[in-house]
């Protein structure tokens, strides 16, 4: 009976150290913010460097400057710090911290490769022209950020016939393509960008959180409802497992639970094979802690079982004899404090 004992060991330190994982993968995803008054970083986005690719979708990497400003850079590559994120209208709102945000969007905007769009507006082509400080007032589009005390730089639409412009003195710098129409018109010094996928906004707007569905072939995206506990302590999106409060947390029901109603680990693994495993794993474990004796496996119908390809039937609640009703699936069951009766094992 030891060598069952052993397996039974192996089993529960196998599961619990899953359960720990979970929590710190849990405490690695958690909302962050770069500074006092920054935006909160959380899905889709994540602080590169910082948070593992699962914690943000492609394409949504934040930095945070050593000024603790948030940053976003596109693929072209440009940097813009961020205002804001409205999660549940899904948009952005990006600036330029040297104050020259039209001046960094006709040298460098490609949205091409970019989950970003610039929502409500046409994109149009210009050209850049580096002219003399003559007196041209019947010619728009100066660009003050990037003009200097002995020269200026004028922007024109690239569809205007430049004929009877006054370009005198003027050099043709290089054209600008895909820069948004808006920014042109005004004085703006915020830009506005919308993003679709993932569709996370009827999630937020439900006050839930929207995350990567754990044990997905894809990016697929999941729900979760943060009403269904009451107390940042009761949110599994929440917990942290620390050596602190790792004895009040009883695993093995909590995974029963889960199982029992068809639902994940909560573990994200990134194979499916390797997901199935530690299900398997998970369901022999509750069989080896079986509350009477005689309906714990041998320690060859373990092996048995952890090798077999097929589906395992899952055990009788092994914690019916504690008169414990059954917990919520959602969050850990804490321990019973209960004096058992010792039941000798059965050879």
């Amino acid at each position: 009976m030891a060598m069952d004992f052993s397996w039974f060991c192996m089993l529960v330190l196998v599961l619990v150290a899953f359960f720990i994982d979970y929590g710190g993968a849990q405490n690695q995803c958690k909302e962050l913010r770069c500074g006092h008054n920054s935006p909160p970083i959380r899905f889709p986005f994540r602080v590169k460097d910082q948070q593992p690719n699962y914690c943000g979708y492609p394409g949504f990497d934040l930095s945070c400057s050593d000024k603790h400003e948030t940053v976003l850079e596109l693929p072209t590559p440009a940097k813009f710090s961020v205002r804001k994120i409205d999660y549940e209208s899904q948009e952005i709102e990006v600036y330029d911290p040297y104050n020259c945000l039209l001046g960094k969007l006709l040298k460098n905007l490609d949205l091409t490769n970019s989950p970003f769009h610039v929502p409500k507006d046409i994109p149009s082509d210009y050209t850049l022209f580096n002219c003399s400080t003559l007196d041209r007032k019947n010619l728009d589009g100066l660009v003050p950020c990037l003009s200097g005390s002995a020269y200026q730089i004028y922007m024109v639409a690239s569809h205007t016939s430049i004929e009877y412009l006054p370009l005198v003195y003027c050099t043709k710098m290089y054209n600008a393509s895909n820069v948004p129409f808006s920014i042109y018109r005004s004085s703006y010094d915020n830009l506005l960008l919308k993003w679709y996928e993932p569709n996370c906004g009827p999630c937020e707007a439900k006050g839930n959180q929207c995350g990567l569905k754990k044990n997905g072939t894809k990016l697929e995206t999941e729900c979760l409802d943060l009403k269904k506990s009451k107390g940042d302590s009761d949110k599994i999106v929440a917990t942290d497992v620390t050596a602190d409060n790792i004895s009040e947390i009883y695993y093995p029901e909590w995974i029963y639970n889960l199982l029992e109603e068809g639902e994940d680990l909560r573990i994200h693994i990134e194979k499916e094979e390797d997901a199935k495993i530690a299900k398997r794993l998970a369901i022999v474990g509750l069989w080896c802690i079986q509350w009477h004796p005689v309906d714990r496996p041998s320690m060859k119908l373990v092996v048995q079982m952890l090798e077999s390809g097929e589906n395992l039937i899952m055990p009788p609640n092994p914690f019916g004899s504690t008169g414990q009703t059954k917990s919520n699936a959602s969050k850990p069951a804490r321990r019973m404090n209960l004096e058992l009766e010792t039941i000798a094992e059965v050879e």
